[in-house]
């Protein structure tokens, strides 16, 4: 059955997609470089792609859960080299900045989730040796190396704290049931001091992958491998509601921003490949912000929304999404506001100028470039108007999402 297999699949294939990897990259003669197979690009022109590991044969061996620790630094769950339930040697790392990773707890199989306390505890979540066996657990570790905390799971896929109760946390396991079909789903609230745990919400999914919890509404919000879509949870009835989107394959990670927007990462299942899209809290709407034609092995697997960024996992390495940086009404790009900036935005609206950073021209930050905007930045300059918006006076990015970007800004 797809569902009871669909992890332990992927963790006995990945060894293999190493070793073709690895023939790739040394028949290209790039051993020493980093691995670029099907590097993600972004979809919007307001964001750009980073490499914070990249992928190379020497970064990680298989990359999967993300969180925070409480000094803002990425932590990122690897399975590690081998596929055995046998071998412990699932890693937690910590980044430190671009490439520099280091090694914070060891021992266990493959860890597919983590969370960091205010106390800095970091939980795990191990999947064991897959989806085929109650052998899924919760870890915790103090700084000492994990402990068990809670045993007897099938692929526990998420951790997240409890939304009222600081005494526990909130785990999600792919499957309660390996028989008899259909399996379902099922979010368990675990005692942190105890291990005990209680069915918080068991309702109609069958297939969890990824929880996560709106910061401003409290919704409870998981993904479906089964019926390739996110639905939010009710409580304390067992239903689920829909959010409609455009999934080609497993909606695979969700994460939430501080307002409430949420992230979607889609591993396409097949062409296109990976796209995470943004889905407004206010409108609904869903906007594509990354592709990535990898798809099996080297698909996109979590993400995490941080300090303004979108990290996400993929191959072998670590990436993330970060704005593009801009200053509002430096229209003509020589990082000041003067006269020359609403020249350039007339020339642009009536000449035949052209502006590099529409971000920038956008001076009363209402979506668009038109005569408003020149008006705007005169009114500023010699009739004491008000100042342009954040970003005004000083590189930064744009607080308010709209389909505008930078293809050549000014600030580094």
């Amino acid at each position: 059955m797809v569902l009871t297999h669909y992890l332990s699949a992927r963790l006995r294939s990945r060894n293999l997609f190493r070793l073709f990897a690895a023939a790739a990259v040394a028949i290209a003669g790039c051993l020493a470089a980093p691995f670029a197979l099907a590097q993600p690009s972004s979809m919007h022109p307001g964001y750009e792609v980073e490499a914070v590991v990249a992928g190379g044969l020497g970064a990680f061996d298989f990359p999967m859960g993300l969180a925070v620790d409480n000094a803002g630094n990425v932590l990122v769950t690897d399975f590690g080299p081998t596929d055995s339930p046998l071998v412990a040697d699932g890693v937690v790392y910590r980044i430190e900045g671009p490439g520099v990773v280091v090694e914070v707890s060891t021992g266990y199989v493959n860890p597919i989730a983590a969370w960091v306390d205010d106390i800095d505890t970091l939980y795990v979540a191990d999947a064991g040796g897959g989806c085929g066996a109650e052998d899924g657990a919760i870890y915790a570790d103090s700084g000492s190396g994990p402990v068990l905390l809670a045993d007897g799971l099938i692929c526990p896929g998420a951790i997240l704290p409890h939304p009222v109760d600081s005494t526990k946390i909130l785990v999600s396991e792919l499957v309660e049931a390996l028989a008899p079909a259909p399996a379902n789903s099922v979010v368990y609230e675990v005692d942190t001091t105890t291990g005990v745990r209680t069915v918080y919400w068991n309702g109609d999914l069958a297939g969890i992958g990824g929880l996560a919890m709106n910061p401003v509404t409290q919704q409870l919000v998981a993904n479906d491998i089964v019926t390739i879509n996110v639905h939010e949870l009710t409580l304390p009835a067992e239903q689920s509601s829909l959010f409609p989107g455009p999934f080609a394959g497993s909606p695979n990670g969700i994460a939430f921003d501080p307002d409430g927007n949420l992230y979607v990462l889609d591993t396409g299942g097949g062409s296109p490949g990976s796209v995470i899209y943004r889905r407004d809290f206010d409108t609904g709407d869903l906007t594509p912000l990354v592709e990535s034609p990898a798809t099996g092995f080297f698909a996109a697997r979590r993400v995490l929304h941080h300090n303004g960024a979108l990290y996400w996992t993929q191959g072998f390495g670590l990436w993330r999404l970060v704005p593009k940086q801009f200053i509002r009404g430096d229209s003509n790009g020589d990082m000041a506001h003067d006269l020359g900036d609403a020249v350039s935005l007339l020339n642009l609206l009536f000449v035949s100028g052209e502006v590099f950073c529409e971000d920038a021209g956008d001076a009363n930050d209402d979506g668009g470039i038109d005569i408003s905007d020149p008006i705007f930045l005169l009114a500023y300059l010699f009739a004491s108007g008000p100042a342009p918006a954040l970003p005004g006076g000083f590189c930064g990015a744009d607080p308010t999402f709209d389909d505008m970007g930078c293809d050549q800004p000014s600030c580094p």
